[in-house]
This record gives structure tokens, C-alpha cells and sequence, in this order.
């Protein structure tokens, strides 16, 4: 006979699958056992067939089945292994190990078991798993021990172990029934879980177990007896239903949720008790006042700080804000400060009675001490008892004494919060009704938009439409408008809402608080209240737009700008000016009169949104101009009517008479003849004349019609022209006739005259060519005066020849050439050439050799002798036989031989010193008051000493050039001044630009040095000497002057600085020093530019060379010091000297670093600061933000830069190290798309390297027993690249497209190097071609970075 085992599945996921093999509770009581049947996955118990024996039947029946071993084993109960054992009856011999099967017990110990199973349905929190004690418990097992009790409790431990026994051994098992407690199994509820104690370890309530059944034992109550199946069955249904979610967790749920209604009713209890003792209105002394408070700022909402009346005409701006103003000013302010003194009022009031209140208890109460006194008698002295009030009353009134004095007592301490409390309520009426009139505002400027009937729009504002030189006007403008809304209206009301008093300010309530109570400013939470901005960009939204619209309305006007262009360009006295025709004067008026028609049809106004535009006044501008301008044509064409109506009379009256003579002699009768010529030519033009008189008058009639009436002496005008005409063209007639009749004789006079001019030509002629004119020895001066006589008739005769020539023309005669007149003239210019250049030389050389030498210029001698040898030269070749020209010539050659002499005398450099020694050698006494000529000197045998005066002279010149040198150096100073500018707000002066001063300087200091090198300059050498010195101290002066500028300019921002001067104080006062030495020098400079007066002053040379050397000692020590902070902050050695001093002289804020923290870091562009300075985060160029893990306190360095810079390196390290490591962790927990773009840039090219090199790494120590793990790798980042780059064809920012850009590239350089070492076959993770790769690994919190033999740890310097 066999039984097979019991066994309890379950499914991968936990949750009971099945029970096989599972006692029958039936038969429990009559040896019943097993069923050969199975609980199925529903839970429901299976139908129940008996098996004979007290065991199940069956085929292939075994104690357990082991999965793993695939073996089964049965264990047979032979009556004989049977034996006595104490505290149990018929106890089962065991088996021997060595010789029998392996029994349950066997089975048990871990024999041919490694373990119980998890899965048995009797597992308990002790269990029954004999093989867990290890080797040491299968020793104990293999040796059984001498006392049969202690083995088979050594195996019998559980209520589960005990019906297995049973199970095995049946109701004839010697062992009729176990002792059991309950198992301990915590905070769990297990009731089915028992423990196999002896019988003196049994508990007051405690378990029997016998082949029947369970017996229950509880003190003091009846026992109960279970079935022994329907016990199994129980347990079973049990551990089932504790399996589900809802039973497995109940007690705990349960246990929460009672805790948690518990928390919250204390919270509750707790949040209203609070309430209770602070809130106002739950406090009987206060809640009247309150709610009168209340009342109160409710009145505020009824105060109209606006202006508004419904239905109201346009406004004009002007009258607009003046309304507003009364407004406030006369009604809103008043009621404000009546709503403020009422609740003062209350406030006073509360204040009384509860201080009242508290200093009547107070003084009631001896000692506080006896507050805590709550028996039933009156235990203070002095206070008579009350018999009649028992002890329950006393001790009830002295609680209701104590809980009314701490009432009092308190509220008379809340007194302060609740006058704060008052004053905050006031301060939100106030904020809300600055707010509730800016909604007003927006609303009255949007209300004409709302309306849909066009005919009831009005407009809110009127302004005025007109043309400016570039486009239309708006008077008011836009900004006049906004300018009233905001800084009247807005801005009024706001400074309204400021004069508002503060409660909490008053002097009554001040000795509630401790200190001066600010409160808060309901000016500032206007305007920082978000509703408030948006309502204030409305309005001016709403503004703005309704000007863009007038403005494109006024557009309409655009056509009509020529008429303003033309009047703002119309000048009467211009257009009077011109000359004007009839068709100019046709032109103007009809265009005149086209504007004027334009103008009567020009719309005169419209409403656009808040704007009542009007253009009425733009028309009204406009009319006067066509007014003005035709009234002025009319005018003016009326003036020039009538002037051309008496011109053309007084022309054709002229006319008239001219032709009306009848002249006698050739000379009138040829102007007669030419007279009537030029009338006969002209004759078209005079009729022309009176036409246009007429064509004026009949415009001004079309234009003008009855506004035009000519004035009585116009017309008589007219009617003259007409007569004078008439008498014009029979003048023409009559002159023709008279000029037929007399043409011939006067042409016969005309020939005589001719003739007579022909015989006195000849005559002169003859005249030329003898007599004084041909005689070399004549006076020259009578003769050129005969000359010149002769020479004026000539003049004559050629006048009347033409005259001749012209009369011959205009009878039709043959022309005379006058031969004879151009013989004459030819002959006459030779004589008078001849002579006159003769007389006129013999004058000057008498006057160069008379005159005083010092009167001479020789440069006009020479000249004029060469132009009279030259002269002369050409006169002698032309005419050989004239003696004349012999004795010029003689003349000229006698005067150049003592020119030579003249040239040395003359010489201008010759001084009184030359004269002098000049004077010795003729040896006569000179005197410079004395004139004398070259003359007196020929006199005085000066041409004997010729070659000692021509040395005398030749020094002279040089040293009259070096002279006029020098005092041309001094001109070239006269003024020269140094040019002064104001510096920055220093409060003095830099030099402007001193190149034109150098230059000038350099050059002269040259000429100078070449100029005292002469051996001419000996008569001015001390002159020269102390120009030289004045040079060169302005030479120094300007270079020690640009060398202290520049470097104060250098200085003076850096020591302006209180920081800079408290950490150099040394330096500092050389710089004071210095600053003092400059201002002063060039206050002096300002004052007086000169350069010249700036070059003499030497002890402001040697005050600026000792500025200098100072400003020599002031650079070292700052080199000095900003090395210091450079070793301290190494990363300042990218800075330049003046970036590092810009920030050392702002240590006070530290914002001022974030110019130059991009060359101190590579990647961070800014920091982000808190209001206190404290610094939480850093940021890119492309504004991504890192947060530090550690915010830097810039506050707690004291202003040392350095310190808190190194404090930034440090915190960014961390921060990126920090980044790094949470990325790290998130990369295995989220899909690589959304990583990618959760983290910084960096980083994700960090971690992703990480990944990368760790991949590579496990698949090249597997690919020698997997291939292709390589190749699988190579796939997956081909995979993850694809991803990447369909990522960044979507939507991205510019930062995140930046960092995927990026990590493409590195993917790229990745997937190149998987292909390598694939196609190379590496295998090893040592292998060259993986080694000789960048890599990245995470160990110990950290990333080192790897390359052959080399390792060092990531820098954590962040790169954006």
C-alpha cells in the first residue's frame, strides 16, 4: 500500500494554481485519508471518493515529486517497525538509511530532498523544510538519537507535519495526538499556523491534534473539536483567500485608513482651534468692529476717482484732464480721507474698550499665580469667602475667571495684528478700487468699439486732423492721449491711492507695535499686480490701434496735400515777382478754382473707435488758401493789365513821334532809315503788345466776372491804346514815303565825305615819317606827347570810317576798305613804342640811381631792364634804320654796368652793422639817419671796393634768412593751444588731440639744431639758444604730460573704487597725490591754453616727472596685487589686468562678473542670482541651465571675488558630477528619445559614451563564445543613431537640436568603430584596436577616461 504526497502550486505570477492529493474531511473521524483528487485553479473543492485503508489508492503513489530529480518514492509503514516511545503510543520504528527507501521522514531531512517545497499549502512562518539547517542538520538526522520523543519531535514540529504523520500512519499510530500552540507569525493573521510543543510547554490556550481531529482549548470556555478534513479544509480556503490582494492587505488598509481618519480629525481639531483663538470673527469683542470695517471698505468701492458722464460729447484732451483732476482733487481724496477717519474711528473705539477691559483685569487679578489655583476655596487673604457658594461653584468661577482674563489679555496683545488687520483690508479696498478704475478706464475708451449702430458712435476723444511737411497730424497725438491716460488718469489715480492714509502710520496706534510698521504699499501691488499691466496694455493696445486706424483714414486727406504745400509755399511777393504770361495766369486760376471745388466736398469728420477725428478745421486751413491765391492773381492781373496797357500806349505814343520827324542831315536820315527799319521789323510785336492787353481783360471777365469792374481811368486807357494803334499804322505809311523821297541825295554826301577823310590821312601820314619824330636827340618827353596827340585823331578817323561803312551799307553802296586809316595807325604805334619805352627807362634809371638805397627793390630793377634790353633787341631788328632804337640800346647798356653794383646795395638782409662796415671801407662816417643813393655811393669811388661789399653782402643774406627763420618759428606758435576736454563726470580735463603740436614741435626742434650749426647765426645765437630751450622743455613737457594722462586715465576708474582703495592702501595715497598734481595742471592748462606760456613754466615739468615716477610705483604694486588674486583664482590669468580690475572694483555686487566669466570658464556665460546674491544655478551661451547642488554665497566671502569664484568652480564641478550620476541611473529606466532630451548637452554625450564603451566591452568578452555579439551591438547603435536623427527632423529648440547634433556625430564616430572591430574580428577587450579608443566607464561614482595604458578621472568642467 503507497499514499501519494500533497503538493500546493502556483502560477509564475504567485497566485494559487492547484492542491493535489488533499485529505478527505469525511472520513476524518473513521481513519479517513486522502482523496486522489485536486483543487483546481478556480478554488473550488473537489468532489470527495473515499479510498479504502485510511489511504488514498491509486496507481504511482509516492510521498513527493521532485521536478528536478524526476524520481518518485515509496515509503511502506510495516506493522513490525513499531516500538514504545514516552508521551505517545505505537510510534513507528524508523527505517534504516542505509538498507530501506527513503521514508517520509527521510524525505524530510533533506535526504534524497534538497528542500521543501515553497509551493506545499502547509508552509508556515516556521515551516517544515528539514534540509534548511544545512550538513549539520543531515548528521544529526543520519545518527538518530537515543530518546525516540525528542527524534520524533525533532521531525514533528508544525500542525502541518503532524497531519502528514497521520497521514502516513493512520488512527493505529501508537502517537494518538500532538500538543500544540499557536505558531508565532508577527503582525500577520494566521490562526491555521501551529507549533508541536511537549505538554508542559503548552499554553493556557492551546491545541490538541489527533488522527480525528483538532481540539481547542480556552480557558474558561467550552472546547471545540474540528474534523480533521474539515480542519485541512479551513486552512486551505484560508491561505487561498489571504493570497487575494484584498484579504492579504486588509489588516493593513484597515489600520491606515483608521489612522488616517484619525490625522485628519486632528488636523481638523487642530487647524479650528487655531483659527478659533486668531480669527477675529470668531472673537465676540471684535466681530462687531469688523464687520463695521468692513462696511466701511465697502464705501470705497462707491468713491469715483474717474470722471465719467454716460453719453457725453467728445472731450478735449485739455478738458478731459482737467475734469480728472477735479475729480480727485475735489470729490475722490475727501471721501477717501472720511472712509479712512471712520475706520479710524472704530479702531480707536476697539482699541479702548479692550485695553479698558484688560487694565480692569489686571488690576482685579493680585497675582497671576492664583489663576492656577482651581480647588474649591479661596486660598488668597484679603478676599472674603463666600459661604453660601459651595465648592464646586468656586472652583467653576475660578476657571471662569482665569479663561476670561487670558481671553482679555490676549486680545488686548492681538490688538496690534488687528489694526494691521484693518489697515491691510483698507489697503486691498484701495488696491481694488485703483484697479476697478482702470477697468472703468478701459471699459470707457472700448465702449464706442461695442457699439453696432454707427449713427450712436460719438468717440471719446477729439483731435484734430492737419498736414505737416511728411505726413498728417493728430493734435491731440497719440502720445498727448497716452500721455493724459497714463501719467494723468493712471498715474493720479495712484498718487491718489499713496495720499490715502495708512492706518497703521497713525500716531493713535503706534504704541501697539513694536518699531515702525511700514505695511504694504498698495502703489506697488498696483502696479506689480498682473491684472493691472494687462488692463494698462490695453488701454494703450486700444489707443494705439484707434490712432493706427485715424491715421489710415487719414489718408483720404493725402490728395489734398498739394494745396497745403502749395500755400505753405505761396509768397506773393515771389509770384509777383515773376513774369508771367496769359497762359500762366490761365493755369493758376483753373487749378485754383479745381481745389476749390475739392474743398466743398471734403468730409468734415468721423468717429474711429475712441477718437472723433475732425477734419473741419483741416478744410477751414485749406480755403483761405485758394481764397488767398486767386484774390492775389486777380490783383495781380489786374496790376499787369493795366501796366501793359500803358506800356503798349507810352510804346505805340512813342512810336508814333518817332516816325512822325522828317531829319535834314546824312547823320539824322540815316537813324531815321533805321529807325523805321527796326519799327517795320518789330511791327508784329507791337500789334501783339495791344492784343495781350485785351486777352487780360477778357480772362479777369471769365474768372471774375462781376468781381473784376475796371475803374473808369482803365478804361479811358484802353480806349487810348486803341487811338494810338490807328495812328501807328498810318505813321509807318507816311515814313516810308519820305525815306523813298530823300535816299538819294543824302547817298551823293555820303561819297564826299569819304573822300575828305582819304586826303587828312595822307596828310599825317607824312607828318610821322619827318621832323622831331625821325631825330634820335629830340626830347623823348615831347615827342611821346606829340605822339599820343596823334593817336587820339587817328582814334577818331577810325570811328567815323566805320560810321561811313555802315551808312554805305544801308544805301547799297560799295564799301570803302580805308587803306589809308591802317597805314597810319601801324605807323603811328612803331614811333610811339620807340619813344615811350625811351622815355620812360631814362626816368626809371635816373630814379634808381637817386633815390634812397634802402627804397630799392631789385627784383622790379631787373625786370625792367630786361624788358627794356629785350624790347629794344626786337625794336632794332624790325626797324634797322631807326636811330632812335640805336640810342635806347645805348642807353640800356650804359645803365647795366653799374647794375651789379646795384644788385649788392639793394640787398634788403643788409643792416645797420653792414652799412657801417661798408661805410669804413669807403672811408666816410655813417649815419642811418641820413638817406643816400647808389648815386652818392658811385660818388664815394664805391665800385673800387666791389668784391669785399659783394662778400658783405653775400653774409648778410645768409644771415637774413636764418633771422626771418626764427621768427617765423615764433609765428608759427602764435595760436597754439592745447585743446582741453572735459573728461567723463571726473570734474576735469584730458588733452585732446597734440599730433599738430608734436609735429609742429619735431620740426622745429630739427631746424633749430641745423640752425645753430650755421656759422651765420652768431648775430641772434643767444635767441636761437633760448628757442632751442623752450623747444625742448615743451618736448619734455608733452611726453611726461601724455605719460601721466594716459596712465591716470588708466587709474582714476580703478581707484575710484572704495573696494580698490581699502585693499591698497598704500598706492591709494600716491594716487590721491598724483590725481591732485594732474587736476591742477590742467585747471591751469584750461585756463591758459597757450603753448608757448605752458612751455616757460618748468615747475610743472618737474611736477608731472614726479607724478611719474609715483605712477611707476602705483603699476608695480597692482601688478603685485592682482597676481595675488590671480595665484588665488588661477583661472583670473585669462583675464587682462583691466577686465580683472573692472571686477575688483564692483566687489559689492557680484552680478558685475558675469561679462567676463566666459573667459574664465569655458563654457558657463552666466550665473543665475537670487535676490540676496546667492548664486543657484550657471548658464550657457545657448541658455541652457545647470542647477548647482550647492547655491554659492557670494555674501559670506566678504567681497573677495576670488573666494567666491573658487566656490563657482567647485559647486560646477559638482553640479556636473551630480548630473552625471543621476543621468547615468536614468539612462537604464527611460527610453533613449526622451533621455536625450531631459538632461544637459554634456552630459548626454558623457553617459552615452559610458553606454557605449560598456557595451563594447561585454560583447568583445563574449564575442570568443558568442559571435556576433559585436555585430548585435553594431546594430542596436546603428538602431539608436536612426532614432537620433529622425528625432531632429521633428520639432526641437535650438538648445536640444545643438546637443542631438552633436551626439550624431559621436554616434557616427561610434558606429565606425564597431565596424572596425567586427570586420577586424577583435575579440579581446586588451586588443589594440579597442584600447587604442577613447573610453569612458563609471566606477565608484566617477567616470575615468581611458586610452591605451592611460586613465584619468573626468574633469567635470562643463562646456555647455
Amino acid at each position: 500500500m503507497s499514499w501519494r504526497g500533497v503538493r500546493y502550486e502556483e502560477d509564475p505570477y504567485g497566485e494559487p494554481k492547484g492542491i493535489h492529493g488533499t485529505w478527505h474531511p469525511a472520513k476524518a473521524r473513521s481513519g479517513g485519508g486522502f482523496l486522489g483528487a485536486s483543487l483546481g485553479s478556480t478554488g473550488e473543492f473537489p468532489r470527495i471518493s473515499q479510498q479504502g485503508g485510511g489511504l488514498a489508492q491509486g496507481k504511482s503513489h509516492s510521498l513527493y515529486s521532485f521536478p528536478a530529480q524526476k524520481e518518485q518514492y515509496e515509503m511502506p509503514l510495516p506493522s513490525e517497525n513499531k516500538r514504545k516511545v514516552k508521551g505517545a503510543s505505537n510510534v513507528p520504528k524508523l527505517p534504516s538509511l542505509k538498507t530501506s527507501p527513503p521514508t517520509s521522514l527521510q524525505s524530510l531531512t533533506g535526504t534524497k530532498r534538497h528542500s521543501r517545497s515553497k509551493d506545499n499549502i502547509w508552509d508556515s512562518p516556521r515551516g517544515s523544510d528539514y534540509g534548511r539547517e544545512g550538513e549539520k542538520e543531515k548528521e544529526k538526522v543520519s545518527k538518530p538519537s537515543d530518546d525516540p520523543e525528542m527524534d520524533l519531535l525533532q521531525y514533528i514540529k508544525t500542525g502541518d507535519d503532524v497531519v502528514e504523520f497521520y497521514a502516513r500512519n493512520g488512527k493505529e499510530s501508537e502517537v494518538k495526538f500532538f500538543y500544540c500552540n499557536r505558531a508565532d507569525t508577527g503582525i500577520f493573521f494566521r490562526p491555521y499556523d501551529l507549533e508541536v510543543v511537549c505538554r508542559e510547554d503548552a499554553a493556557n490556550e492551546y491545541f490538541t491534534l489527533s488522527a480525528s481531529g483538532v481540539v481547542h482549548i480556552k480557558p474558561g470556555l467550552r472546547s471545540d473539536f474540528t474534523p480533521l478534513g474539515e480542519w485541512m479544509r479551513e486552512k486551505s480556503i484560508f491561505n487561498v483567500l489571504t493570497r487575494m490582494k484584498f484579504f492579504k492587505y486588509y489588516l493593513v488598509y484597515k489600520t491606515y485608513r483608521n489612522w488616517r481618519s484619525t490625522v485628519r480629525q486632528k488636523l481638523f481639531s487642530q487647524v479650528r482651534n487655531r483659527l478659533t483663538r486668531r480669527l477675529f470673527l470668531a472673537k465676540p469683542t471684535f466681530c462687531p468692529s469688523l464687520m463695521e470695517l468692513y462696511s466701511n471698505v465697502y464705501e470705497l468701492s462707491k468713491v469715483q476717482l474717474m470722471s465719467i458722464i454716460p453719453n457725453h460729447q467728445p472731450y478735449n484732451l485739455e478738458e478731459f484732464s482737467e475734469v480728472q483732476i477735479t475729480q480727485r482733487g475735489h470729490k475722490a481724496v475727501p471721501a477717501l480721507e472720511a472712509v479712512v477717519e471712520r475706520m479710524q474711528a472704530v479702531l480707536e473705539k476697539i482699541c479702548r474698550e479692550v485695553t479698558k477691559q484688560a487694565r480692569l483685569y489686571q488690576e482685579s487679578i493680585r497675582d497671576e499665580s492664583e489663576l492656577e489655583d482651581k480647588t474649591g476655596v479661596n486660598l488668597y487673604q484679603g478676599r472674603p469667602a463666600e459661604k453660601k457658594q459651595s465648592m464646586v461653584k468656586i472652583k467653576e468661577e475660578k476657571i471662569r475667571r482665569a479663561k476670561t482674563y487670558r481671553r482679555v489679555v490676549e486680545e488686548a496683545k492681538m490688538l496690534g495684528d488687528f489694526i494691521r488687520l484693518a489697515d491691510y483690508m483698507l489697503v486691498e479696498g484701495v488696491v481694488a478700487k485703483g484697479i476697478g478704475t482702470v477697468e472703468e478706464l478701459l471699459d470707457l475708451v472700448e465702449a464706442p468699439r461695442r457699439l453696432t449702430d454707427t449713427k450712436l458712435q460719438k468717440g471719446v476723444f477729439l483731435t484734430t486732423i492737419a498736414f505737416n511737411d511728411q505726413n498728417m497730424t493728430f493734435a491731440p497725438n497719440e502720445g498727448d492721449v497716452l500721455n493724459v491716460l497714463n501719467s494723468n488718469v493712471i498715474e493720479g489715480m495712484i498718487a491718489t491711492m499713496q495720499q490715502v492714509p495708512r492706518l497703521l502710520l497713525m500716531r493713535s496706534f503706534t504704541h501697539y507695535f513694536d518699531g515702525r510698521m511700514n505695511g504694504l504699499n498698495p502703489v506697488h501691488i498696483i502696479r506689480s499686480t498682473p491684472r493691472f499691466i494687462t488692463l494698462r496694455a490695453a488701454i494703450d493696445q486700444v489707443i494705439i490701434k484707434d490712432f493706427e486706424d485715424a491715421r489710415e483714414y487719414a489718408q483720404v486727406f493725402e490728395p489734398h496735400r498739394d494745396i497745403y504745400d502749395f500755400g505753405k509755399m505761396w509768397n506773393p511777393t515771389e509770384y509777383s515777382a515773376q513774369k508771367m504770361d496769359i497762359r500762366k495766369y490761365r493755369q493758376d486760376m483753373s487749378k485754383q478754382r479745381d481745389w476749390r471745388t475739392e474743398l466743398d466736398k471734403m468730409k468734415t469728420q468721423n468717429v474711429l473707435g475712441t477718437l472723433h477725428v475732425d477734419s473741419k478745421s483741416l478744410k477751414l486751413t485749406l480755403l483761405p488758401v485758394t481764397q488767398r491765391t486767386l484774390d492775389t492773381i486777380k490783383n495781380l492781373l489786374m496790376t499787369s493789365a493795366r501796366e501793359e496797357t500803358l506800356s503798349a500806349l507810352a510804346n505805340f505814343t512813342h512810336r508814333v513821334k518817332l516816325l512822325m520827324e522828317r531829319p535834314d542831315q546824312l547823320d539824322g536820315f540815316v537813324s531815321f532809315q533805321k529807325m523805321f527799319t527796326d519799327l517795320s521789323s518789330k511791327k508784329k510785336a507791337a500789334f501783339k503788345e495791344a492784343t495781350l492787353v485785351d486777352e487780360l481783360y477778357d480772362l479777369l471777365n471769365i474768372y471774375f466776372g462781376a468781381d473784376a469792374k475796371l475803374p473808369t481811368a482803365d478804361q479811358v486807357k484802353i480806349d487810348d491804346l486803341h487811338e494810338a494803334v490807328a495812328s501807328y499804322t498810318q505813321g509807318i505809311s507816311d515814313a516810308d514815303d519820305f525815306i523813298k523821297d530823300r535816299k538819294q541825295s543824302n547817298a551823293a554826301t555820303l561819297e564826299k565825305n569819304i573822300a575828305t577823310m582819304n586826303d587828312e590821312l595822307l596828310a599825317v601820314l607824312g607828318t610821322l615819317h619827318g621832323g622831331s619824330f625821325m631825330e634820335p636827340d629830340s626830347d623823348p618827353f615831347e615827342v611821346v606827347t606829340e605822339l599820343e596827340k596823334i593817336q587820339t585823331d587817328v582814334a577818331t578817323m577810325r570811328q567815323r570810317s566805320e560810321q561811313y561803312q555802315e551808312y554805305q551799307k544801308l544805301f547799297n553802296m560799295p564799301m570803302d576798305d580805308f587803306g589809308n586809316l591802317a597805314l597810319v595807325e601801324k605807323e603811328c604805334a612803331n614811333r610811339y613804342g620807340v619813344w615811350k619805352l625811351l622815355f620812360d627807362f631814362e626816368t626809371n634809371s635816373h630814379a634808381w640811381t637817386t633815390n634812397p638805397v634802402q627804397s630799392l627793390t631789385i627784383a622790379n630793377v631787373l625786370a625792367e631792364v630786361d624788358n627794356a634790353a629785350t624790347s629794344a633787341y626786337k625794336m632794332g631788328k624790325a626797324d634797322k634804320e631807326n636811330r632812335v632804337v640805336y640810342r635806347l640800346k645805348d642807353t640800356v647798356d650804359e645803365f647795366k654796368q653799374i647794375l651789379p653794383l646795384i644788385e649788392e646795395l639793394a640787398n634788403q638782409a643788409l643792416s645797420d652793422r653792414h652799412w657801417k662796415v661798408i661805410f669804413q671801407l669807403l672811408g666816410a662816417a655813417y649815419d642811418p639817419e641820413v638817406p643816400f643813393s647808389i648815386k652818392d655811393l658811385i660818388d664815394l669811388n664805391v665800385m673800387a671796393q666791389m668784391e669785399p661789399i659783394q662778400q658783405i653782402s653775400t653774409t648778410a643774406s645768409k644771415e637774413y634768412s636764418l633771422e626771418k627763420a626764427i621768427d617765423k618759428m615764433y609765428s608759427d606758435w602764435d595760436g597754439v593751444e592745447f585743446r582741453c576736454v572735459a573728461y567723463k563726470d571726473t570734474g576735469t580735463f584730458i588733452l585732446g588731440g597734440t599730433d599738430d603740436i608734436q609735429l609742429l614741435l619735431d620740426d622745429q626742434i630739427v631746424k633749430i639744431q641745423s640752425m645753430r650749426a650755421s656759422p651765420f647765426i652768431k648775430p641772434f645765437a643767444e635767441r636761437a639758444s633760448v628757442w632751442e630751450d623752450t623747444l625742448k622743455t615743451l618736448e619734455d613737457m608733452l611726453d611726461n604730460w601724455s605719460t601721466c594722462q594716459s596712465t591716470w586715465q588708466y587709474l582714476e576708474p580703478i581707484f575710484g573704487s572704495e573696494d580698490i582703495m581699502k585693499q591698497m592702501p598704500e598706492e591709494g595715497q600716491k594716487f590721491l597725490a598724483v590725481d591732485q598734481i594732474y587736476r591742477d595742471m590742467m585747471t591751469k592748462a584750461n585756463k591758459n591754453p597757450g603753448a608757448l606760456i605752458i612751455a616757460r613754466d618748468k615747475e610743472a615739468l618737474e611736477l608731472l616727472q614726479d607724478a611719474n615716477v609715483m605712477l611707476d610705483e602705483i603699476q608695480k604694486g597692482l601688478a603685485a596685487y592682482l597676481e595675488v588674486k590671480r595665484i588665488s583664482f588661477p583661472r583670473f590669468f585669462f583675464l587682462s589686468n583691466d577686465e580683472m580690475l573692472e571686477i575688483l572694483s564692483e566687489t559689492k555686487d557680484p552680478t558685475k562678473v558675469q561679462p567676463h566669466l566666459k573667459k574664465c570658464f569655458e563654457g558657463i556665460n552666466s550665473l543665475r542670482f537670487e535676490p540676496n546674491t546667492d548664486i543657484n544655478a550657471m548658464l550657457s551661451v545657448e541658455g541652457e541651465v545647470v542647477p548647482f547642488k550647492t547655491k554659492v554665497e557670494p555674501s559670506k566671502t566678504g567681497g573677495a571675488v576670488e573666494k567666491w569664484l573658487v566656490m563657482v568652480e567647485a559647486a560646477m564641478v559638482e553640479a556636473i558630477q551630480d548630473v552625471v550620476q543621476k543621468s547615468f541611473k536614468a539612462f537604464a529606466m527611460t527610453n533613449r528619445e526622451d533621455w536625450v532630451i531631459e538632461w544637459p548637452g554634456q552630459v548626454v554625450l558623457v553617459v552615452s559614451a559610458i553606454y557605449w564603451t560598456d557595451d563594447v566591452a561585454t560583447a568583445l568578452k563574449g564575442e570568443a563564445t558568442a559571435p556576433g555579439l559585436v555585430k548585435a551591438v553594431y546594430d542596436k547603435n546603428c538602431d539608436q543613431m536612426l532614432d537620433i536623427i529622425e528625432l531632429v527632423r521633428g520639432e526641437l529648440t535650438s538648445m536640444t537640436r545643438l546637443t542631438l547634433s552633436a551626439l550624431v556625430t559621436m554616434d557616427v564616430h561610434a558606429r565606425d568603430v564597431l565596424k572596425m572591430l567586427d570586420a577586424t574580428k577583435v575579440t579581446d577587450v586588451n586588443d589594440f584596436s579597442w584600447t587604442s579608443q577613447l573610453r569612458m566607464y563609471f566606477e565608484e561614482e566617477t567616470v575615468p577616461v581611458r586610452m591605451m595604458n592611460a586613465s584619468i578621472i573626468y574633469g567635470y568642467e562643463y562646456l555647455g
